[in-house]
């Protein structure tokens, strides 16, 4: 819980106190248990313990965690806008983990519709370390979104991992405001896309680093489809790997980029990769801009078509 702690002083220096006004301090503190183990979230009346993912994520963010915690999520539709921040103690051992209870993907939907010009996100890790999301469904609502990054990432959140969810977007916008996945351009490193379904948006999956390039994005064996400009945009990347996907844009599309790997550095792999395009202008199936491989490492673009 949330406590006041008051302090004060009297007779200093064994003497009168000549001003009383200047010797109280006051500080809230907050008492909580460092966390681990499996929680439930879904319906509090049968026995979950927590009704949402803001409720569950609050219940972990002030004093942390000590070991993996796991979010077994009940089937259901969740109507809410989520944000997790940097949880304190996570790390290679001790990731946080949402997953669906039934193991089924479009039994858990996360939904939302954004209307801000700068809240536009349905889920965004914001400074969030070795979080998992697992076997659900994260989608714009159905009607009433005038924005949206279905999936946002940004302020160095690094080893997150994306792993056999539905990520989905609208399929017929022509506005960057509109993208599945988002990384802006704050060193978000070391994450993993893997058996993932993204649909729609004017960016399929956009990865954007800065500088020399943010380092070990993974994206394999995932489908991307629907999207209008955009399938993979990789944008300032350091050794990045995306081998295995099938990339294909949405019927709304006129010129567009498959796989676009723009200012990476290497070594990085692009390969057994399946595109398909069509639409009513020019089309890139593989576009590669001012990527260098410095380190004289090998680098690979091959058998994507």
């Amino acid at each position: 819980g949330t406590y006041e702690l008051k302090v004060w002083t009297s007779n200093p220096n064994n003497g009168m106190d000549g001003n009383h006004f200047n010797d109280t301090m006051t500080m809230t503190i907050t008492v909580c248990d460092i966390v681990n183990g499996t929680f439930t979230i879904g319906d509090t009346a049968s026995g979950a313990d927590f009704a949402t993912f803001a409720d569950a994520i609050a219940s972990i963010t002030a004093c942390g965690i000590d070991d993996t915690v796991l979010f077994l999520v009940d089937s259901g539709v969740y109507n809410e806008q989520v944000s997790i921040p940097e949880i304190p103690g996570t790390g290679p051992g001790a990731r946080v983990i949402f997953a669906s209870a039934s193991g089924v993907n479009t039994d858990v939907v996360l939904q939302y519709a954004p209307t801000s010009s700068t809240e536009y996100h349905v889920l965004r890790l914001d400074g969030a370390d070795y979080v998992t999301f697992r076997d659900m469904t994260i989608t714009v609502a159905p009607s009433g979104a005038t924005y949206c990054r279905t999936l946002y990432i940004r302020n160095m959140a690094n080893h997150n991992e994306f792993l056999n969810n539905r990520i989905i977007n609208k399929d017929t916008n022509t506005t960057a405001f509109y993208s599945v996945v988002y990384s802006e351009s704050t060193m978000d490193e070391y994450n993993r896309f893997e058996g993932n379904y993204f649909h729609g948006g004017y960016y399929g999956v956009y990865f954007y680093g800065s500088g020399s390039g943010e380092a070990g994005t993974v994206f394999n064996h995932n489908t991307v489809v629907g999207w209008y400009s955009y399938g993979v945009n990789m944008y300032y990347q350091y050794g990045h790997e995306a081998i295995g996907n099938y990339v294909a844009n949405g019927q709304y599309s006129t010129s567009m980029y498959a796989f676009r790997n723009y200012y990476c550095n290497g070594p990085f792999v692009t390969a057994y990769n399946h595109i398909e395009m069509n639409g009513t202008g020019t089309a890139y199936g593989m576009y590669v801009y001012y990527c260098n491989n410095g380190d004289r490492k090998s680098t690979r673009l091959n058998s994507s078509h």
